[in-house]
């Protein structure tokens, strides 16, 4: 007989459990079942893969492109944020990490250049018309 609270094997003449005390019914209780545990994880599906990969792509593109346009402001805006985004979701992939992380220090790096060339102008076009 086993312990229906604990599933401990108990002796065919006991009334309480020795290892949870709790009473034990002198009706046969079935051994527990055991559950077996899946190690493996469940896959992605095809189409998951294929968005990280283009996620992935385009935040490598989107990081060349704002590092080559920093000095344009309506570009970076379209380049460097949508960069940072479409690379971190790319990081996921495994076959194309290395470039959506490449694509994610590009972008990076253009929004840094960027906001360096906005001060700049800013600067310039002050002291101009100082």
């Amino acid at each position: 007989m086993f312990c229906k609270y604990c599933g401990k094997e108990l002796p065919d003449d006991a009334k309480f459990c020795p290892n949870c005390g709790s009473g034990v019914n002198q009706e046969n209780t079935p051994a527990p079942v055991q559950l077996s545990v899946d190690s493996n994880p469940p896959k992605q599906n095809h189409g998951d893969k294929v968005i990280l990969i283009i996620c992935a792509i385009f935040g490598l593109v989107l990081g060349i492109l704002s590092i080559v346009f920093f000095w344009d402001r309506l570009i970076i805006i379209l380049t460097c944020i949508p960069g940072i985004i479409m690379s971190c979701i790319g990081i996921k992939s495994k076959t194309f990490k290395a470039a959506a992380i490449i694509g994610l220090v590009f972008s990076i790096i253009g929004t840094i250049m960027a906001c360096f060339a906005l001060l700049l102008y800013n600067t310039v076009v002050i002291g101009y018309l100082l």
